[in-house]
């Protein structure tokens, strides 16, 4: 297990490694903790994967550039002042905590969250374009957002009442207030006719998706 010895090395396995010094494909085991400090900028871990939960939490970050190429557990960059995901770590195997940043934009490198990605507290973060696959859930409680456009894959998304309403024709969500908290179903909202016209690339993808499965279920080429 990775133990943090100060701002510039980790001891892993009886020897030091200078942080800022990491070959690459170097593999820190059991997470790295370099929260609540006063760094700036992130050392480069680019090219490092984090087997375990990175924490850069309360950092004063104005970027997520140098964050580690893969993390298999949670990525904790709650409370910094990074605008995008430029330079973000591009696989997280759980959680991702984006919250109380000062997000505008979520390009960026990062592709994929195993958990869920939370984005609340984010007031200037106007869409989701851009948004990485997420295997849970999507919280995006006290943004801008205005549509759940740009979404590909998502267990369930939590957004404001004003978002939800566009997706659906029945009453479910109209005795809620616009800025009131709802919990949505993706499987539900890639249905509708509104998500699908927003997204017509994905709509396209799904489409041929079907198609190739139907032919290999014994369908005719046509």
């Amino acid at each position: 297990m990775a133990e943090l010895i100060n701002r510039m090395t980790i001891s892993q396995e009886g020897v030091e490694y200078n942080l800022y010094d990491l070959p690459e494909g170097f593999v820190i085991k059991g997470g790295l903790d370099l929260g609540r400090n006063m760094y700036m900028k992130l050392p480069d871990l680019s090219k490092v994967i984090v087997e375990g939960n990175f924490d850069c939490r309360g950092c004063h970050l104005k970027s997520f550039v140098g964050a580690p190429k893969k993390v298999t557990g949670d990525f904790n960059g709650f409370g910094n002042e990074v605008t995008s995901l430029e330079g973000m770590t591009e696989i997280v195997g759980g959680n991702c905590n984006l919250s109380r940043n000062k997000l505008t934009s979520l390009e960026g490198s990062l592709r994929k969250v195993g958990n869920n990605l939370i984005l609340d507290h984010n007031p200037q973060l106007t869409s989701l374009e851009y948004i990485p696959e997420v295997g849970g859930s999507i919280l995006c409680e006290h943004t801008a957002v205005t549509s759940l456009a740009g979404i590909s894959k998502a267990d369930t998304v939590f957004c404001k009442a004003s978002v939800a309403k566009q997706y659906f024709d029945d009453d479910r969500y109209a005795d809620r207030g616009d800025n009131d908290l709802c919990m949505l179903s993706f499987a539900e909202v890639k249905e509708s006719a509104r998500f699908k016209a927003q997204n017509p690339a994905l709509e396209r993808k799904n489409s041929s998706q079907k198609f190739n499965l139907g032919k290999i279920g014994g369908g005719r080429d046509f």
